[in-house]
């Protein structure tokens, strides 16, 4: 029974389209497009406001709510905050100028806040913590309450498939994960998918909520999906120009746990940037063949448990919106792609050069590690200081030849992967820790 919703709808004012993620569902790339044309979309009634920072998407909308009603709400400092009530008001008065039918807001911050800018004690699925959520979509309720109609929009992937991309995301960024234990011990309210929508259900009405499964949609493209649900004409917007260097490549197993322990040990952010980047360069696209390795951060039978835990809400979701059961590749293979011979000689040349670089890692971090335990003991001073940048200067040289390898064909490398192998092994005996 709805708490809230009314199907009475207003007869004036512009309706609203909010997109609430959720996150790791290419939310980013149609933020990208939308802000790319927002001066264009007022050509079609329809107007993507700007909200502070950051520019393309309202996340600062979402901190302007939140932060009142919860002191204990983590948001980055660069989000703006402001008054919610003033901006919202100014967006209606934007539309009346303007003569938009409809608003787009856009942010993944709005699905399953506050939770998922807290810690763990607030991902468990207890009533409490499910009080937090729904506050806050009243809170959204009450804000939205002179848009004529509000729809829902929110894209979902299956909870083995998020868990695996947004943890590999945070290794990536520097941050410590959840053990496997943690990941499977209870469920976590933000995936939680058909409680979470019942939520929206109440304020907005099921009838105006849309739920699309990524891994259904052509190509997994969003911002087609997107176009379409809100009836805008393509052929009148432009499409941002591509970036080819920001490619999100998904570490491997073992890279990610290289990362895990640099992270352990407390590396200084900027190591860690770079350590990243030659870690990532690992998990390569080949130029010639387009052929990409797969790769996860846990075996088949973690990802199947976890589908396993999630099993009865997503029957729910199943029975009132839609179907997550379609079954993805296995999650356990090397490749995304057929096999080939000269796609199998890639990847035994990869798998022969990680682990050579890992071995490398490894006697790295024993002596980071062995480094550190002298500074604790209260032996600073320049000499460590020079280690330190000693450091910094190998991985750098790492990276340059990671690099000059990633130029060349892979599969013509394996006579030469040891070349810059011992060049490294070199540069680490010379290490002044």
């Amino acid at each position: 029974m709805s708490r809230e919703h009314t199907n009475v709808a207003k007869q004036t004012g512009p309706s609203l389209i909010l997109h609430i993620g959720m996150p790791k569902t290419g939310s980013t790339a149609l933020q990208g497009f939308l802000a790319h044309n927002r001066e264009r979309l007022p050509d079609q009634q329809i107007l993507y406001p700007q909200c502070g920072h950051p520019v393309r998407q309202h996340t600062a909308l979402v901190k302007s709510i939140v932060v009142p009603l919860f002191d204990w709400a983590l948001f980055n400092k660069s989000i703006d905050i402001f008054d919610p009530v003033v901006y919202i008001n100014d967006v209606l008065k934007q539309c009346q100028e303007q003569q938009c039918q409809k608003v787009i807001l856009s942010s993944e911050f709005f699905w399953a806040s506050p939770a998922m800018q807290a810690g763990p004690v607030h991902h468990t699925p207890s009533t409490e913590n499910f009080a937090h959520l729904t506050t806050f979509i009243r809170s959204c309720k009450d804000l939205f309450k002179d848009f004529s109609n509000c729809t829902i929009v929110v894209y979902l992937r299956r909870q083995d498939d998020w868990i695996d991309s947004f943890f590999n995301q945070q290794v990536k960024d520097g941050f410590s994960i959840p053990s496997r234990q943690e990941l499977l011990g209870e469920t976590k309210n933000y995936l939680l998918y058909h409680k979470n929508l019942a939520l929206w259900a109440d304020f907005f009405g099921k009838e105006n909520i849309i739920v699309r499964y990524v891994d259904e949609l052509p190509q997994r493209d969003v911002i087609t999906d997107f176009v379409n649900l809100v009836g805008l004409d393509n052929n009148l917007l432009a499409q941002p120009e591509k970036n080819h260097r920001t490619a999100n490549t998904k570490l491997s197993r073992k890279s990610a746990s290289l990362m895990q322990k640099a992270v352990a040990l407390q590396f200084d952010p900027a190591m860690l940037a770079l350590l990243r980047e030659v870690l990532q360069n690992l998990s390569f696209q080949t130029s010639s063949t387009g052929k990409t390795r797969g790769y996860t951060l846990f075996d088949s039978a973690f990802y199947k448990e976890v589908l396993e835990l999630y099993d009865d809400d997503n029957s729910k979701l199943a029975a009132e919106y839609i179907d997550l059961t379609t079954p993805n590749v296995d999650r356990d293979a090397s490749l995304t792609t057929k096999d080939g011979d000269d796609h199998n000689e890639v990847t035994q040349v990869d798998d022969h050069f990680e682990a050579k670089f890992e071995e490398l890692l490894e006697e790295f971090f024993a002596r980071f590690a062995a480094h550190n335990i002298a500074m604790n003991n209260g032996q600073t001073g320049q000499n460590q200081e020079a280690a330190l940048r000693a450091a910094q200067n190998q991985l750098a040289a790492a990276q340059q030849q990671l690099n000059d390898i990633l130029t060349s064909k892979r599969w013509l490398l394996g006579n030469i992967v040891a070349a810059p192998y011992r060049k490294m092994k070199s540069l680490l005996s010379s290490s002044p820790f």
